[in-house]
């Protein structure tokens, strides 16, 4: 049976430092920013990445005066958008960079760099679906990413990363979970957030928003000697994706 978390997920483990982090593919015709920005300002997100951000499928002054801050974002029309907020006092740098190959499907990603005595690199990334026009470039651009992280540590400098922070790689993935694609993910030392999870089995996509979700194509891949608390997924109200949302410690 498919798992249906509700709207709100537990509040923020106080034992330790602990940074909750979270990627939401909006749907760039999303129709209700106001009821998309109340759902996200309830979670207590601290690093929250917007798919598919146009400026418009979220009410920006609603995150603002709910602490949210934007950092590395360009919103585009169509699919290709990408945005970071985070809230303060996180010491946060981000970048937006071009996919790792050309194409008209191919969407920029987002490096974060989270600071401290263990720093966190963060990937954050949309690959096209497998489709024929878009021809291999799903595999090509994951394969990429995951050749930036070895033994769960990024392996070269990359936007704001450095060489050994340890790797987080999340995002709509546009690819299913038992796919090599995804799986090497693992072999490059990551760990599949989902398998932390309090909710079950998690679908995160259906092909139009009044389907429930019935496939996981959105990821939250961590280092796996990373401590994660526990993982969640929710529904965006008028997008084809659910949210997921990780909890780790630093």
């Amino acid at each position: 049976m498919l798992s249906r978390p509700s709207r709100s997920i537990p509040p923020k483990a106080t034992e330790g430092d602990v940074v909750r982090i979270a990627t939401a593919n909006l749907l760039y015709m999303n129709r209700v920013p106001d009821k998309v920005a109340e759902v996200l300002v309830n979670q207590d997100i601290d690093v929250l990445v917007l798919l598919e951000w146009t400026g418009r499928n979220a009410n920006e002054g609603m995150l603002k005066e709910h602490g949210f801050l934007k950092s590395a974002c360009e919103p585009r029309s169509g699919v290709h958008g990408i945005c970071v907020f985070y809230k303060a006092p996180l010491p946060l740098e981000a970048s937006v960079e071009r996919a790792p190959v050309e194409g008209p499907c191919n969407m920029p990603f987002v490096t974060i760099r989270l600071e401290g005595e263990h720093p966190i690199g963060i990937q954050a990334i949309h690959p096209p679906p497998p489709i024929r026009a878009c021809g291999n470039s799903n595999a090509t651009i994951l394969n990429y990413h995951a050749s930036t992280v070895e033994q769960g540590r990024v392996n070269k400098s990359l936007g704001v990363l450095q060489p050994g922070d340890a790797a987080i790689v999340m995002g709509d993935f546009n690819a299913l979970a038992s796919w090599r694609r995804v799986q090497q993910f693992s072999e490059a030392g990551l760990a599949d957030a989902f398998n932390y999870q309090s909710e079950g089995l998690a679908p995160t996509w259906s092909p139009n928003p009044l389907i429930p979700a019935f496939a996981r194509i959105d990821y939250i891949w961590t280092a796996a000697d990373m401590s994660l608390v526990d993982s969640w997924s929710l529904d965006i109200p008028g997008s084809d994706h659910r949210m997921v949302v990780s909890e780790v410690r630093l």
